[in-house]
């Protein structure tokens, strides 16, 4: 996507990404035992903030200050959000504790913003002379108190509304070179009024680029994207990749396994379509046993129906599943009868005596029994397994209409990279990334475009961006997306005109994680998963980002791996970051004097996200949470969240 230099100084009346969080502080809330209401409408509020593309965390704590500080400076240090809008404890009641627990976070208060709530409350109500809440900044978070009321919240936040993009905006340039203000403001945009005519002779550079024109010298210190919650990173992948069930494509029944339902299967006849026997034995009249009967015809299986009128005590010799004469009304098992005639040497029986007494019905399968003529088999939506498929082909269903599964278009970014074929030489790298995501979408049945190895040159990554889109669904590129000089993956999204959802995620391995979408004529999505070029970081992600996507976009009800429950077979240290360690479940040794009968969690090595070999026997990757104060490491025997990657 082309752009003026105008347009390249905007920082806040373009829509970019704002994270936002919204802490309600309640006792009774955090406890389940009332609805959070004040919450929602914050969120409501704050989403419709023009100009930015709001990603909003939000999170319940009881009137408690070392919890509210906690989550403060969680969302502040860690995460990095933009903005914190909390919600309630700010009144008169000995446990309304949230100013207190705010003003020992915050760096600098902005008192400003507290009297323009304060004043904007007073129109409404004298009782908003008695909300003590506080305002101000801690790095640069912009956090603000709001009333605990669903009305005094509401008002207390529309009162600063239109001066927010202004303060966000400052403190992310945090004093740099060119405020917004000295950018035309767009029309029909909110927007502070502080624009000023200057000369524009120092480009402010755009926060979405990291490669600042090639000048080295000037590239950013320090990321421009806040980091991602994983929570809330996977849910906006999720969100942006739903399916479209009118994308549709008809399958042999043969190669339909592991696509989803795009219509009904009705059965068009019945199963069995005659009445069939259940045994191996003799049709007869039920009235006439026990005793003597002539054997007089058989009925085998695809010989057709035995057309014969059976009379007092004749029966007719027939295999299990075979057609059942009509005359007759049961049959009689094999194992309860006695050879009293024989004929030809033994190749004839001739008359048989029948040991005790059968009903009428008894071992026929009627007609229709398991499937009847007009029956839903299966409904839209299924998963087709084998079973299904078998179903299928039962009733000569054999064309049958599933949800395109969506198309897929890697390739590997470096130029210290050479294929796996090409001799070793000085300062390269095998790419190893590439076919490892290869094979695992082909593994999961998905079709992949392979785009090879392509340099760290502008032009020629744009370019096989540009190419990817004509051919692929999902683009799936490794490396390039940190904060090196050749690391232009961000930079140029941005140009291709893509909308970055996150460009960092709180997780172990695989930060630099980048997710973004481009909408095309005519309605179609493209997704871009930029993933890290380490290559544990790189599979960690495809795992828990472009697995789940790709089955939500084929229709897939749970798009999400499987997690169990899992006991440590090791003591291990916590990150700061919530980390996912590749581990080997093992099942074998997990019930010997263990009562919970969980399988025990192995490790697989060396966890370093340059170590591929750690995924060699992984199963399983482990979710361990961030370090906190109160717990820095897990010990043998504690249980964790395990998420499936491989079959046990």
């Amino acid at each position: 996507m082309n752009q003026t230099k105008e347009e390249k100084n905007v920082h806040f009346n373009t829509d970019k990404n704002l994270f936002v969080g919204v802490l309600t502080v309640s006792d009774r809330c955090s406890k389940g035992v009332q609805e959070d209401k004040s919450g929602p409408k914050v969120a409501e509020v704050i989403s419709c903030l023009k100009g930015y593309n709001v990603i909003i965390t939000t999170f319940i704590v009881p009137d408690e200050v070392e919890e509210i500080k906690t989550v403060l400076k969680h969302w502040t240090d860690d995460v990095k959000l933009n903005l914190i809008l909390t919600t309630g404890g700010t009144g008169f009641s000995c446990r309304d504790l949230t100013p207190e627990a705010t003003k020992q976070v915050l760096e600098r208060e902005a008192p400003g913003l507290q009297i323009g709530m304060f004043v904007a409350g007073l129109k409404s109500t004298p009782f908003s002379m008695l909300s003590r809440a506080v305002c101000g900044v801690r790095k640069s978070t912009l956090i603000l108190n709001l009333p605990g009321s669903v009305k005094g919240a509401k008002e207390s936040l529309e009162a600063v509304l239109a001066v927010l993009p202004h303060a966000l905006s400052l403190l992310e340039d945090n004093g740099g070179t060119v405020p917004h203000y000295q950018t035309k403001p767009k029309e029909n945009v909110v927007q502070c009024g502080c624009y000023q005519q200057e000369d524009d002779t120092n480009i402010t550079k755009n926060p979405d680029s990291s490669d600042n024109d090639g000048k080295v010298a000037r590239r950013l210190r320090e990321s421009s994207y806040p980091m991602m919650p994983m929570k809330e990173a996977v849910s906006l992948v999720l969100h942006h990749s739903s399916a479209s069930s009118s994308v549709s494509e008809i399958k042999l029944f043969s190669d339909s396994l592991g696509y989803v339902l795009a219509e009904d299967i009705i059965s068009k006849e019945n199963i069995p379509p005659f009445r069939a026997s259940i045994m191996d034995g003799y049709a007869l009249i039920a009235s006439n046993t026990p005793g003597e009967f002539d054997v007089v015809g058989r009925s085998v299986c695809g010989d057709g129906d035995y057309a014969q009128q059976l009379q007092h005590r004749m029966a007719v010799r027939i295999n299990t599943g075979a057609p059942v004469p009509d005359t007759a009304d049961a049959v009689v098992p094999v194992e309860n009868t006695k050879l009293l005639q024989e004929a030809d040497e033994g190749e004839t029986e001739v008359k048989i005596e029948v040991l005790k007494k059968f009903t009428a019905t008894q071992n026929i399968r009627p007609i229709g029994c398991d499937v009847h003529e007009g029956e839903r088999l299966l409904v839209a939506g299924n998963l087709l397994s084998a079973p299904d498929i078998g179903v299928m082909a039962s009733v000569g269903h054999t064309q049958v209409k599933v949800v395109r599964r969506p198309l897929v278009a890697v390739f590997s970014t470096g130029d210290e990279l050479i294929d796996p074929t090409s001799d070793a030489r000085t300062g390269a790298i095998r790419d190893s990334n590439r076919i490892t995501l290869i094979l695992t979408f082909k593994k999961h049945g998905f079709q992949v475009h392979d785009l090879g190895i392509v340099p760290d040159i502008r032009d020629k990554l744009y370019d096989t961006f540009l190419s990817a889109c004509e051919k692929a669904d999902v683009i799936v590129t490794s490396g390039g997306v940190s904060m090196g000089e050749k690391d232009y993956m961000k930079s140029l999204l941005v140009r291709l005109g893509a909308k970055i959802h996150f460009g960092r995620v709180f997780m172990k391995p695989g930060k630099p994680t980048t997710f973004a979408t481009l909408e095309k004529e005519g309605g179609h999505r493209k997704l871009f998963f930029a993933l890290p070029g380490n290559p544990v970081s790189s599979i960690v992600t495809c795992n828990l980002f472009v697995l789940p996507a790709l089955r939500k976009m084929s229709g897939y009800k749970q798009a999400s791996a499987t997690i169990i429950k899992a006991k440590l077979g090791f003591d291990v240290n916590l990150d700061p970051r919530p980390e996912y360690q590749r581990v080997r479940l093992d099942w074998s040794s997990s019930n010997e004097n263990n009562e919970s009968y969980l399988p025990v969690v192995m490790s697989t090595g060396v966890q370093m996200s340059s170590r591929l070999q750690s995924m060699i026997t992984a199963n399983a990757l482990i979710v361990l949470p961030p370090r906190t104060q109160s717990i820095s490491r897990l010990h043998r025997g504690d249980v964790v969240d395990a998420m499936l990657i491989e079959q046990p």
